[in-house]
C-alpha cells in the first residue's frame, strides 16, 4: 500500500501542478501580449495549450488511482475477501471491481494476497528466502541467524554452522 500512496501522492501534485499552469497561463499571455514580452506570451501559450488537455486526464487517473487505494484498503484493512463484497461495499459492479483488483495485482500493490477467480486469499505459501534458521555459535556461543537458502556463517568467529 506504501507504493500506491506514493503513486497517488505524485498523480495529486502533477494534477494540482497542471490545474495551477493552466490558469496561470492565461494572464501570461495578455500579459505578453500588451507589454511586448514575446517570451512570457509564448510560455503561456504553451501552458494553456498543453494543460487544457493534460489538466483533465491527470484528474481522471488521480481518481482512477484513488479507486485502487479503496478497494486494496478494503481487502487488506476491512478484510472483505470476495469481489462481490467489495462491490456491495464500494456501491460498484462486480465486474468493474474485479478489473480493479486484478489492476492491483498487476501492479503490485496487493502483496501477500492471492486472487482466485473472484476471492481473495492470504498468501500464507512462504517460499525458502522467507524462512531464516537461528542458531548457536558452536565454537564462541554466540546467538544469530541466516537464511535458509545461505550457509550460515557465524558472523563474530567466522565458524560455519551445520545445520
Amino acid at each position: 500500500m506504501a507504493t500506491l500512496n506514493k503513486e497517488l501522492r505524485i498523480m495529486l501534485i502533477m494534477s494540482v501542478l497542471s490545474s495551477v499552469l493552466l490558469v496561470a497561463g492565461i494572464p501570461m499571455i495578455i500579459l505578453g501580449a500588451s507589454n511586448g514580452l514575446t517570451v512570457i506570451m509564448v510560455i503561456g501559450i504553451v501552458f494553456t495549450a498543453v494543460d487544457f488537455y493534460a489538466c483533465p486526464i491527470l484528474w481522471v487517473f488521480y481518481a482512477d488511482k484513488r479507486f485502487c487505494k479503496r478497494v486494496v484498503f478494503a481487502i487488506d484493512k476491512e478484510k472483505l475477501r470476495t469481489v462481490s463484497s467489495i462491490a456491495s461495499q464500494l456501491g460498484m459492479s462486480e465486474e468493474q471491481v474485479y478489473k480493479t483488483v486484478k489492476r492491483c495485482f498487476e501492479k503490485g500493490w496487493l502483496y501477500g494476497y492471492l486472487l482466485d477467480g473472484k476471492n481473495i486469499t492470504v498468501n500464507t505459501a512462504k517460499g525458502p528466502e522467507d524462512t531464516f534458521v537461528y542458531a548457536v555459535c558452536a565454537s564462541c556461543g554466540a546467538s544469530f541467524s541466516y537464511r535458509s537458502t545461505e550457509n550460515g556463517v557465524c558472523p563474530y568467529c567466522k565458524t560455519p554452522h551445520k545445520k
